[in-house]
């Protein structure tokens, strides 16, 4: 998969998720511009993917993820005009793929079934989103979900019972496991296979026994899926940098912010670099623009240390080969030197997170 992502599910199952999605044939002519074009520096006429920001506040105060710092004045909800002009362009320039998140929690936003839906009827092919599920209501939002045309989600859930209710607090193990039964029962129940559902987990909270994790989800959705543990919640991240990495991002996708700001990747979390506004310019002219071959050209010439948003990079960090124990069989992984996981200081992090200011179990979904 990637760099740092792998998936706990057998390659006949993930044989079987890739036929789900559909579009084949798209998919594959999607995967060669992504993988090729940036192994040749060869830009794309527009990206083929992009990023869409339909909320960057989130509920939840898990330790590694960035959200639980960012300063509160750069958290929002997009809004539908904004949206619009995004999914209006994209349409037209042939997109393959949006993402309607980054930072925070889709669910926040209250359009944000509308939002899918208005995409789908303007003929994005993939359309997805990555959520923690906390704010997901049985049956209203499952019912919402599967008229919406959503092709594919993926719940962020780390570990099983109390090391999920550690991460994840306050949202409870049980309480989102039903949610996710309950969608794969109303999906049994209308004959349809979307929105595939995918699960994903940091490394260091399923380490310890990774066949129990796939075990428990692998009857409830469709893909099973970690990631190895990145330094993210620090502003400045002390581990050692890779001087020959080549970030590919600036080939592949554009990054939408919630206020219509385009970033240079998802990394860029502090909003560091602004590569244009899509209220001021259009996706094309940012793609293209001199901010956008400025840091092509710098990835490409390997100075990309020169960006501060790049010599803290997650992604750039050094890596090493590991592996884990799945079903019995040695698995070949790469994990991040330095990049310290959370798996097994939930409980004390967590609890510094939540008595903070920055915790907000009932932040709003107000519209900017």
């Amino acid at each position: 998969m990637g760099k740092d992502y792998f998936s706990l599910t057998p390659i006949l199952g993930q044989m079987k998720y890739l036929l789900k999605r559909g579009n084949v044939l798209n998919q594959v002519k999607d995967r060669v511009k992504w993988n090729v074009f940036p192994a040749f520096y060869k830009v794309a006429d527009f990206p083929t993917h992009i990023d869409i920001e339909s909320a960057s506040a989130c509920q939840l105060a898990c330790p590694q993820c960035t959200n639980v710092i960012m300063p509160t004045k750069i958290k929002g909800i997009m809004s539908w005009s904004t949206y619009k002009k995004v999914i209006d362009e994209a349409s037209e320039r042939g997109v393959y793929s949006i993402k309607l998140s980054w930072r925070g929690e889709p669910m926040l936003n209250p359009k944000i079934w509308d939002m899918v839906k208005y995409a789908k009827n303007r003929e994005i092919k993939d359309v997805a989103f990555l959520s923690n599920g906390e704010r997901m209501k049985v049956p209203e939002d499952l019912e919402k979900m599967l008229d919406s045309g959503l092709d594919w989600i993926s719940f962020s859930a780390d570990g099983l019972y109390e090391t999920y209710n550690r991460i994840r607090a306050p949202s409870k193990f049980e309480e989102f496991s039903s949610k996710l039964v309950a969608l794969r029962d109303l999906k049994r129940k209308k004959g349809v296979d979307k929105p595939l559902v995918r699960i994903q987990t940091i490394l260091s909270a399923i380490r310890d026994n990774p066949d129990a994790y796939f075990d428990y989800w692998e009857p409830i959705v469709d893909r099973v899926n970690f990631i190895s543990d990145e330094a993210r919640s620090d502003e400045m991240r002390q581990f050692p940098q890779d001087p020959d990495y080549i970030c590919p991002a600036p080939w592949q996708r554009i990054v939408i912010d919630h206020k219509g700001n385009a970033r240079p990747c998802v990394c860029d979390y502090f909003e560091r670099n602004v590569m244009g506004n899509v209220n001021e310019q259009s996706l094309y002219e940012i793609w293209h623009g001199k901010m956008f071959e400025e840091l092509r050209h710098l990835q490409r010439t390997k100075q990309r240390m020169e960006k501060d948003y790049c010599a803290e990079c997650c992604h750039g960090g050094l890596m090493q080969e590991s592996e884990i124990n799945v079903r019995g069989n040695a698995t070949k992984i790469r994990t991040y030197v330095g990049q310290k996981g959370v798996g097994d200081d939930a409980s004390i992090i967590s609890r510094k997170i939540r008595s903070s200011s920055l915790y907000n179990p009932h932040i709003s979904s107000k519209s900017e």
